[in-house]
C-alpha cells in the first residue's frame, strides 16, 4: 500500500499537501493534453452533409470569442471526464470516448441559454469544408445535421446546458456550459477537472513550441476531494465515491460500466448498492429506454431505499430539457425504430421547450 501511494505522489505535484484537491500536471500529462487538444476529430454530419474536422482548442476559441463578443464573459474553460483522467493517468484501462469541455459563466436567463445555443450552432459554420455554400445553411439545419443530444437544466441548484457534436465512433465533443452544478462528479476515477487556460493562453501567444524545460504551468483538480487520493484510486482502478444516494444522470449505469470493466467495488459499493438493484428492476421494465431515462434523471418516481434505509424519491423533470438525435447506427436497415420512438418520449413528448423543433427518424 505504501509503494502504490509513493507511485501516485510521483505522477502529480499538490502544491497544499496530500489534502489538497489541485495538483499540477508534469511534463508527460501536459504532453497527453496538447495532443488531445491538438487532433483533428470529425464530426459527422447526417445525410450528405460533409464531416467537420474540428481541433477542440479551435472550437473552444471560436465559441469563447462569441460568448464574450455577445457580453456573456467566460471565466475559464475545463477538461473533465475521461479524458481528463486519461491525461492524468493513461494506463488506466479505461480509455476515453467523449470529449467533455466545460465553459465556466455565468447564465442567469433563459435568453442567455438560447444565445449559447446559437453561438454553438453558428460556430460549426466554420469548420464547414471549403466550397459549401453556407448562405441558405440555417441553425435548425445544423442542428439536426451534426448534434447528438442536448440538454439544459435550470433549477434552485443547477443551471446548466450541454451540446453534444456527433461522432460516429462514439467520440462527441459535448461543450457543457455551466453557470452552477450541485454535483460534480459520480465516481472518484472521473472526478478530474484539468484547467485549460494556461494551456490555451500559450497556444495564442509563444511563438516556440513547447518543450520539457519551455511550457506552461496547468492545473489539475479533484471535485472527489484529495488529488492523491482521486489519482490512486485512477491507479489502482477502485470504484469509490462520496454520497452516492447523490448521484444522478447515469451514474448507475456508470457504475456497472465500471464493475464490467473489471474494477473492484470500493465505498460505492458498500453503500449504493441496495438502491442500485432496484433501480435496475426499473431500467429492466423499460426496454430500450432505461439508459436514456437515466442520463437525465427522468426514471420514475418510485421511492428508492436510501443506504440508511430511508425512502427517497427521484427528482421531479419539469425543468429539464432535453433534445435527443439517434446515433448513426439507426441508419441500419436491420435496426428496429421502436426504442428510438420511446427514447423520444421519455426525453421530449412530456417536457417540450416553448419553440421545440423534434426531428425524428426517416424510413
Amino acid at each position: 500500500m505504501e509503494e502504490n501511494s509513493d507511485s501516485a505522489r510521483s505522477e502529480c505535484n499538490s502544491p497544499d499537501g496530500e489534502n489538497s484537491h489541485l495538483s499540477v500536471l508534469n511534463w508527460e500529462q501536459v504532453q497527453r493534453l496538447d495532443t488531445i487538444l491538438t487532433e483533428s476529430i470529425p464530426i459527422h454530419g447526417r445525410w450528405n452533409f460533409p464531416t467537420l474536422e474540428m481541433k477542440p482548442r479551435d472550437i473552444v476559441k471560436a465559441v469563447r470569442s462569441r460568448m464574450e463578443e455577445r457580453k456573456i464573459p467566460v471565466q475559464e474553460v475545463r477538461l473533465n471526464g475521461s479524458a481528463a483522467s486519461h491525461v492524468l493517468h493513461e494506463d488506466s484501462g479505461l480509455g476515453y470516448k467523449d470529449l467533455d469541455l466545460i465553459f465556466c459563466a455565468n447564465l442567469k436567463e433563459e435568453a442567455e441559454f438560447q444565445t449559447v445555443k446559437n453561438i454553438v450552432l453558428d460556430c460549426l459554420l466554420d469548420f464547414l469544408p471549403e466550397g459549401v455554400n453556407k448562405d441558405k445553411i440555417t441553425p435548425v439545419t445544423l442542428k439536426e445535421a451534426y448534434v447528438q443530444k442536448m440538454v439544459k437544466v435550470c433549477t434552485d441548484s443547477d443551471r446548466w446546458s450541454l451540446i453534444s457534436l456527433s461522432n460516429n465512433r462514439g467520440k462527441n465533443v459535448e461543450l457543457k456550459f455551466v453557470s452552477s452544478l450541485r454535483r460534480q462528479f459520480e465516481f472518484s476515477v472521473d472526478s478530474f477537472q484539468i484547467r485549460l487556460d494556461s494551456l490555451l493562453l500559450f497556444y495564442e501567444c509563444s511563438e516556440n513550441p513547447m518543450a520539457q524545460t519551455f511550457h506552461p504551468t496547468i492545473v489539475g483538480e479533484s471535485v472527489y476531494g484529495p488529488f492523491v487520493q482521486a489519482l490512486e484510486h485512477l491507479r489502482r482502478r477502485l470504484i469509490c465515491t462520496r454520497r452516492p444516494e447523490e448521484i444522478r444522470g447515469g451514474g448507475l449505469l456508470k457504475y456497472c460500466h465500471l464493475l464490467a470493466a473489471g474494477l473492484p467495488r470500493g465505498l460505492a459499493g458498500r453503500h449504493a448498492q441496495p438502491g442500485a438493484l432496484h433501480v435496475l428492476a426499473l431500467l429492466h421494465r423499460l426496454p430500450g429506454r432505461g439508459r436514456a431515462a437515466a442520463q437525465a434523471g427522468v426514471l420514475p418516481a418510485e421511492p428508492l431505499r436510501g443506504p440508511r434505509g430511508g425512502q427517497q424519491t427521484l427528482p421531479s423533470a419539469s425543468n429539464v430539457t432535453c433534445y435527443y438525435q439517434p446515433a448513426p447506427y439507426v441508419a441500419d436497415a436491420n435496426f428496429s425504430n421502436y426504442y428510438v420512438a420511446q427514447v423520444q418520449t421519455v426525453y421530449v413528448a412530456h417536457y417540450p421547450p416553448p419553440h421545440a423543433t423534434h426531428w425524428l427518424p426517416c424510413n
